[in-house]
């Protein structure tokens, strides 16, 4: 296991005892500073009361205790009350007393921080101002437990706050646009694992996803007339606010930008007309190799912003005003990255100012680019952030960077924090590219010491939308995201990926309850396969298969669609439905692990349930691949599934009557292992590492990293 900074736990002896007695472990993501287990429980019952000491005009810390109590009142079935009390007032028994001493709002370097013990008699929650009070608040609704009818909370002691300011969330709704009540179901969520910053990627090539109402034409012949108008920003704002969330805002420059120029040509360094969509390049395919698209998007001629031009910098001075007026965030992201100036060197009248201004390539001129982009967002009263391209070294500014780059090199994280720059971490944290949770959880660029990286701000978890959109993002962001706010929120400590996992699994049932659709909108493609029959057998065969991992899949997947009749047609393959991260999977493997340690009987057995039902379900499948042609693709992951499971059945029972496995039949089932490691619809099979240690006797450890190309 490698030591790596997450989280500073103190679980001391008797509360690892009281926690094995009660058999119920305390599942909380992301963990807390420092956890003292109590004795005993408190009971939410008729009589349970929330009970806030608060200024009366502090609108965050009311929104957040009537959450708070909405959750309680669903768990329990009543009406739960709350009771505005006084400070040194008598209180009510069996109540949670939240007191907040100061109003807040969302801000960085607000004071987040919080303490909450919880007895037999009742609970107590105290914060220095109302966003900690938030905070803590998330973590009591995520220690509620419910057995049948019965809902408690365990009695626990705890100290908390954040190592980072900055814990956030990208979406892109350019490339496909979300929808406002997603925007805010992933707030929901975020609220729940102490994010505190969503940054939306608003323009891209593929569309201008807000109003102007200064420059209308953006959204007009930008945007495919989906756009958030600026009543629904103005209401997401709000929302977020009171979740404790800041919304940043991005817009995209100099590259990444077609959809600017479909209203506004004049703009752009390259001759029209414009359209937004999807940028092709000339010469590939669906096959073609990472060598050969990396080429061709380091030559190609992609349209950029004109910097050249006074007028450029005129119509973003009255854009930028126009948005630093509709989101009071301190912070304007103006993206900064992939744009190779290729278009620029190809324009002789670019090229001939490069060298009258003694620009020697590209990048000076983006640089310059970059620096009046700056004056005119710092005109407007925010602090610029952009991607780590926009970074120049020895250039004075008071940006931010965010790191995102794979194999850098040099390293600008580093550059940009020697430099003294502020910087963000999202480099590990990319969601779009189908990697475990543990990978994110275990993700080495994050500082091995934080308090020594002053400059480090913070992170964010990333999702691009090239291969998602509304229908499925929620169960691509959630509950992954936990893992990485986690990473930003606890201190250093020993990662312990098993105990993750099961905590993050706890999350994923807590968000769906709460009504984000991370595991409704799997379900629903599910049935969506599935047709008029049952839908169990496609479950069981989706519940083990998991995306195929890194760009392989954005690259042919998304080259597939920019060639394809429609781009923006629906996702609708078991690729697009299937979980990155399936609670079967470590059902299954915590019962490998177990049985490979003590060979109990409970292990045993849950694995003869596993392998019995995927031996079977080939069969119960194959009516619905003569029915579907998506599911035909996986066709052979099913019979491949079952071929292994009846393999391993028949090991499990050698092994449990002392009888070694024969090096034939090792080899004979070594080979089924190879046969079904082939891709099929751009899935694979999740559960073949577990079934492999099975037959051969070690389990090891999930991977740390995958290639990602």
């Amino acid at each position: 296991m490698r030591m790596l900074p997450v989280l500073t736990l103190i679980l001391v002896a008797c509360c690892s005892s009281s926690f094995a007695q009660a058999d119920r472990p305390i599942s909380l993501m992301p963990l807390p500073g420092h956890l003292t287990a109590g004795s005993g429980e408190l009971t939410i019952g008729g009589k349970f009361r929330l009970e806030l000491e608060a200024d009366a005009k502090d609108p965050l810390a009311i929104s957040a205790a009537h959450r708070a109590l909405a959750a309680l009142d669903k768990r329990t079935g009543r009406t739960l009350r709350l009771d505005r009390v006084k400070a040194g007032s008598s209180r009510a028994p069996q109540s949670l007393l939240v007191v907040v001493h100061a109003a807040a709002e969302m801000k960085m370097g607000v004071d987040e921080s919080y303490s909450l013990t919880v007895t037999r008699d009742g609970a107590r929650l105290e914060a220095a101002t109302s966003v900690g009070a938030l905070r803590g608040l998330a973590t009591f609704r995520q220690l509620i437990q419910q057995d049948g009818k019965r809902v408690f909370v365990p009695a626990v002691t705890i100290e908390d706050a954040p190592l980072y300011a900055w814990r956030g969330l990208m979406i892109d709704v350019a490339r496909h646009f979300i929808p406002v009540e997603v925007v805010k179901r992933n707030l929901d969520a975020m609220e729940m694992v102490k994010m505190n910053v969503l940054h939306l990627h608003l323009s891209d090539n593929e569309g201008f996803r807000i109003e102007s109402k200064v420059l209308p034409k953006l959204q007009e012949d930008g945007s495919d007339g989906k756009y958030f108008t600026q009543a629904e920003i103005r209401d997401l704002v709000s929302y977020a606010g009171e979740r404790g969330i800041m919304v940043v805002p991005e817009f995209d420059m100099p590259g990444h930008s077609k959809s600017w120029f479909a209203g506004y040509p004049e703009l752009s360094s390259s001759p029209g007309p414009f359209k937004p969509g999807i940028t092709t390049y000339e010469g590939l395919t669906p096959t073609s190799t990472r060598e050969e698209i990396q080429a061709a998007m380091d030559t190609a001629k992609v349209p950029a912003f004109d910097p050249t031009l006074e007028t450029t910098y005129k119509f973003l001075n009255q854009f930028v005003g126009e948005m630093a007026g509709l989101f009071p965030s301190p912070y304007f992201h103006i993206g900064g990255d992939e744009n190779n100036g290729a278009v620029w060197l190809a324009n002789p009248a670019i090229a001939a100012y490069m060298h009258d201004h003694h620009f020697a390539d590209p990048h000076a001129l983006q640089a310059y680019f970059i620096a009046r982009v700056e004056d005119i967002v710092e005109k407007h009263g925010k602090q610029m952030v952009a991607w780590e391209e926009a970074f120049t070294p020895g250039r004075s500014t008071n940006a931010v960077f965010e790191a995102w780059i794979p194999d850098a090199k040099p390293d600008l994280l580093t550059a940009t924090m020697d430099s003294g720059n502020k910087v963000l971490l999202a480099r590990g944290f990319y969601l779009d590219i189908f990697l475990p949770a543990g990978v994110h959880y275990l993700n080495d660029a994050v500082p091995a010491d934080a308090a020594t990286n002053k400059n480090l701000l913070g992170g964010e978890a990333a999702m691009w939308t090239e291969m998602a959109d509304g229908t499925n993002i929620e169960a691509r962001i959630w509950p992954r995201a936990g893992a990485v706010a986690e990473r930003l929120w606890s201190a250093p400590g020993t990662l312990d990926v098993a105990d993750m996992y099961r905590r993050l699994f706890v999350l994923s049932a807590e968000l769906d309850r709460e009504g984000v659709k991370n595991l409704a909108d799997y379900d629903a493609q599910v049935r969506r396969l599935a047709g008029a029959s049952p839908a169990d057998p496609v479950k069981t065969l989706l519940d083990v298969l998991a995306p195929i991992k890194g760009y392989k899949r954005l690259m042919a997947a998304g080259m597939k669609r920019a060639l394809g009749a429609d781009p923006n047609a629906p996702f609708h393959s078991v690729a697009d439905a299937v979980l990155v991260d399936s609670a079967a999977k470590y059902e299954f493997r915590d019962a490998v692990a177990s049985w490979l340690k003590t060979h109990d009987a409970a292990s045993e057995q849950t694995l003869r349930t596993w392998l019995v039902l995927w031996s079977r379900n080939d069969a119960l499948l194959e009516p619905y691949f003569a029915q579907s042609s998506e599911l035909r693709e996986v066709a052979g992951h099913s019979k491949q599934l079952a071929a292994l499971a009846d393999a391993a059945l028949q090991a499990l029972e050698q092994l449990h009557k002392g009888e070694a496995l024969s090096a034939s039949q090792l080899a004979a089932d070594d080979a089924l292992l190879k046969a079904a490691q082939a891709v099929e619809g751009e899935t694979e099979i999740a559960v073949l590492p577990e079934i492999e240690a099975l037959l051969h006797g070690t389990l090891p450890p999930e991977p740390s990293e995958y290639a990602i190309f």
